[in-house]
């Protein structure tokens, strides 16, 4: 027979290791859940968008079933950032761009200036919280790309806080 310091001994450490077998799971499943959501959001912000150069103009079509405000997008290039609102007279910024819009970048656009096709333009997105994500690029050989790219913030290039950005 045994004593009852023993049993009770034997109960405390069993129960302890139950304890913390149950809280490594837990941790363990919060940090799954965690990557799960943050590559969920990270898809989030990308878009299918069409890229075509004409001259000295480039078209970009709008292919993304998910809309976005007219006034959250900019086609960030090298001679500045426009918003798809200033460049498309019949949105309003408050306005959605939906699937098949396009809009046209060039000098008779408020882009003012020619598009050059060894230069890179970028579909940018600025979430409500300021973040800044490349929806997709047009690049050198006007080829589409898409990714998303929330490590620039919103003071990169053609940000809101970046001297060429919206409010900068």
């Amino acid at each position: 027979m045994t004593s009852p310091s023993t049993d009770r001994r034997a109960s405390s450490e069993t129960l302890g290791v139950a304890v913390l077998v149950g809280m490594t799971i837990l941790v363990t499943a919060g940090l799954g859940l965690g990557v799960v959501l943050l590559d969920q959001q990270q898809e989030a912000q990308t878009a299918q968008v069409d890229f075509t150069f004409i001259g000295d103009q480039l078209v970009v079509i709008y292919e993304d079933p998910q809309d976005r405000r007219a006034g959250s997008l900019y086609i960030d290039g090298p001679e500045g950032n426009v918003s798809w609102a200033d460049l498309d007279n019949s949105k309003s910024p408050d306005d959605m761009v939906t699937e098949r819009d396009n809009i046209r970048v060039g000098p008779n656009s408020a882009y003012g200036a020619k598009v050059n096709q060894d230069a890179r333009y970028d579909l940018v997105y600025i979430t409500p919280d300021g973040k800044r994500y490349v929806l997709a690029s047009a690049n050198a050989s006007g080829s589409n790309g898409e990714g998303s790219n929330p490590s620039t913030g919103p003071d990169g290039p053609g940000g809101p806080g970046s001297p060429s950005g919206p409010g900068g």
